[in-house]
């Protein structure tokens, strides 16, 4: 059995990594709430199946089985995996916001891979060691499930920060961009587009 699932009608099961993806695309398109249950069927938290918490732009969330080294190690060994997850999704929302504006420039598809490839690599765990544990709870089946996340402020500016690095590390890239925008321009045009995506 996978470590939570979501119940509508019809049943649809998630994966803690990709969670947050499905959950919010399905929301979006069919509009149906959420009941979010345990695997023993007990209600749980809507945050632990990927509802949405206030305030937070990005959120992931990490799950550790139940170990004899107690709470405060289950609760750490969560939050690290939630971190994980989250520096997953940040990246896909950064490779995502950066084809996305090039594109939208008229960049050769190719090369605007090339740019969100090397935004990316940019990204790491401790790019967003930031993030803030927002939630926890201890399930009946002896797992811990802690939440993490990034307000928006938070994210646009690790986002804005992992695109200079890029722009600084691989010049050669974005120097073939061949746009009538400046890098600085550019710069704050994917953060925008970011901004964008988000609300969708």
């Amino acid at each position: 059995m996978s470590i939570f699932q979501l119940i509508k009608i019809p049943i649809i099961t998630f994966s803690v990594f990709n969670l947050l993806a499905c959950v919010q695309q399905v929301d979006q398109q069919e509009n149906i709430p959420i009941i979010c249950v345990f695997p023993n069927q007990q209600a749980a938290p809507g945050w632990i199946c990927g509802g949405p918490v206030s305030g937070l732009d990005i959120q992931a969330v990490g799950v550790v089985d139940k170990s004899v080294a107690g709470i405060n190690y289950m609760q750490d060994m969560a939050e690290i995996a939630a971190l994980k997850n989250l520096t997953e999704l940040f990246k896909l929302k950064a490779g995502k916001s950066v084809t996305q504006y090039l594109t939208s420039l008229g960049v050769e598809n190719k090369k605007a891979i090339k740019a969100g490839a090397s935004t990316i690599n940019n990204i790491s765990v401790e790019t967003l060691d930031v993030a803030k544990p927002y939630k926890s709870q201890l399930g009946p089946e002896g797992r811990m499930y802690v939440l993490v996340g990034l307000d928006k402020n938070t994210s646009k500016t690790l986002l804005e920060n992992a695109v200079k690095t890029s722009m600084k590390n691989d010049i050669v890239i974005w120097q073939k961009m061949q746009t009538q925008k400046s890098l600085d321009e550019m710069t704050a045009g994917i953060v925008a587009m970011e901004s964008v995506n988000a609300k969708q």
